[in-house]
């Protein structure tokens, strides 16, 4: 198997400083990466050292957290071992990989990786509340069910609710695996001759949720898949 890309970001939140002065949320992003392998070890190794200066809150999971096939025997050797030291909570997405088994049930089904209310797809809020907002709430997406539409009424039904409670907090996150924009050519030959080869943006949930993203206030949207560390512009606002 070759060296799986492991996406780490520290990000440090606040609304505008006239309104929440000092008032800041820390936390970790990680993507596509549990190998189980010497480079995921090294990669949490270092995520202990800064979180022991830095001290995150959470640490997201952008889904293909235990390869291949997200087999539950895996779960210890693959996630659990190796943040153990961390003592961090972790809340993770579902990746295609994690699906391969019984569509990742069994992944949402263990307290370790965060899944709220043991559900799929599930909301949680983070930060003081400053002038009467929630500082941070961040949704997680099944972005592989949303591509195979399964339960897709339902899904959309609870989507939107959700969005329209984003006037509640200052700063509003979705997550979840496939990109709907990507730097990558999809495993084209334009894609290799240029070295951008990857899976590229999905282009069919871009057209169910870009404008949904966008009329419902969400600020930032994270994504894995492509294994490289890409920071994307804004699309229309």
């Amino acid at each position: 198997m070759r060296a799986r890309l492991i996406l780490l970001i520290a990000l440090l939140l606040g609304a505008p400083a006239s309104v929440l002065g000092e008032k800041t949320l820390k936390f970790a992003v990680i993507g596509d990466s549990g190998t189980g392998g010497n480079h995921q070890e090294m990669i949490a190794a270092q995520m202990l050292a800064f979180h022991r200066n830095h001290s995150w809150k959470f640490i997201l999971m952008l889904g293909d957290n235990v390869y291949e096939d997200g087999d539950p025997k895996h779960f210890d050797k693959k996630f659990k071992d190796i943040y153990r030291k961390l003592k961090v909570p972790f809340h993770a997405t579902l990746g295609n990989h994690d699906r391969r088994t019984d569509r990742g049930r069994l992944q949402v089904e263990d307290d370790a990786f965060g899944y709220v209310g043991k559900q799929d797809e599930y909301e949680f809020y983070e930060g003081p509340q400053i002038g009467g907002k929630r500082l941070a709430r961040f949704l997680c997406l099944n972005s592989g069910a949303w591509k195979e539409q399964e339960d897709l009424s339902r899904r959309e039904k609870s989507l939107d609710k959700r969005l329209s409670k984003s006037p509640d907090y200052h700063w509003n996150f979705v997550y979840f695996h496939h990109p709907i924009y990507s730097f990558a050519h999809s495993k084209s030959p334009l894609g290799l001759l240029i070295g951008r080869w990857g899976h590229g943006s999905s282009r069919k949930l871009r057209k169910v949720w870009e404008q949904r993203f966008i009329d419902g206030g969400i600020d930032i949207v994270l994504s894995g898949h492509d294994h490289f560390y890409q920071k994307i512009r804004n699309q229309k606002g």
